[in-house]
This record gives C-alpha cells, structure tokens and sequence, in this order.
C-alpha cells in the first residue's frame, strides 16, 4: 500500500515511512513494479514471519506498551503504526531501582533509552579545588551535585551524547522505579 505517494505515468515517488511490499505480504499476490532508489536511502526490511507477527496482531502487550512510548516521540511522532512495531523488535526493555545510575557523567553512550514508566533525575557534578588551609599548598577536592531536572516517560537519554559521539554531561539517576525501551548504538543508528 503505497498511500504516501507522488504518482507519474513512470514512477511514484516514496515517502519516509512508507511500506512496500505489505499487500504482497498480506495479500498473497506478486509484486507489480519495482523499487529502485534516486539518492542515498535507509531502509528497514524485516521477514516475513516478523511481518505476519505484526499484521496479525499477535504483538505482545509489551511490545504494544513500546510503540506507545516510541511513537510520543518527536522523532518517531509521523511514523506509521506498522513502522513502530518492527522498531519495537529491535529494542529491548531495562528497568531500575530508585538509586541506581542509569548513565554516569563522563561515560560514553553506548546505546538510547527512552523512559517508558517511572522517574529519573538529571544531574551535574561540579569538582572544586580549594585550599585546605592558609599554610599549605594543598588544596580540598569539593564535589557538589546539581540536580538539574526530573525527567518522566518520553524522556530520551544518550541520543545527544550518541549523535555527537561526546561522552554525558550529567548522569541520570532513577528517582521513581523504572522502565525504559532502549537500543544499541548499532540499532539506533540503523532505525535513524
């Protein structure tokens, strides 16, 4: 079903989000044109099998609950349905206590997590040194801890810091139990 089409007696153009190939899937008939692309293009194909699963609605709640959180996303906001649910497939759920560090300021990102449930805070540590006393050159290592925000489901971690291969400027630590939906950086990087 090539809805999002710019039609020409030779070609029809495609549109991000697009599928091809769906009504051969669901419909049993054959293709009748072919797909050939004009410029650099990025495309998701999955199997047949994966496709059948998301057709025939025999996702799982979880998986239902990731497209939800995937598709508040400004990102992934205009994408259709179908598109959501093969990105689901590729990402994985991770969950934390209250307490734990999600990501620690400094560390590389290795992967993007969006917040589905629950509550993480943002926070930056500023190191100061000051003298220890007026009679020696030593000097007091003071760590002081910001918190910057509370952020809740929808909340991206690590994409800025993964786009622009930069190490977290603040860490993130769970407040509120936590679930996210995350990728690697090599499933992310393939979904954008």
């Amino acid at each position: 079903s090539l809805q999002n089409l710019s039609k020409s007696p030779d070609f029809a153009e495609v549109s991000t989000g697009a599928c091809i190939g769906d009504e051969v899937l669901t419909k049993g008939t054959k293709y009748d044109a072919t797909a050939r692309t004009v410029e650099a293009t990025c495309c998701l194909t999955i199997n047949k099998a994966t496709f059948k699963l998301v057709v025939e609605g025999e996702v799982i709640e979880e998986m239902k609950d990731r497209m939800q959180v995937l598709s508040a996303i400004p990102a992934f906001s205009g994408l259709p349905p179908s598109f959501l649910a093969v990105m689901t497939h590729f990402s994985h759920s991770l969950s934390f206590n209250p307490g734990q560090i999600i990501c620690r300021q400094g560390e590389e990102a290795r992967g993007v997590m969006f917040v589905q449930r629950g509550e993480c805070k943002l926070v930056r540590e500023t190191v100061l040194d000051l003298p220890s006393d007026g009679a020696s050159d030593r000097v007091h290592r003071v760590r002081h801890a910001n918190e910057l925000a509370i952020c809740g489901p929808g909340t991206a971690i690590g994409e800025s810091a993964l786009l622009q291969r930069r190490p977290f400027r603040e860490s993130f630590v769970c407040v509120k139990r936590l679930e996210m939906v995350a990728f690697s950086e090599e499933e992310f990087f393939r979904q954008i």
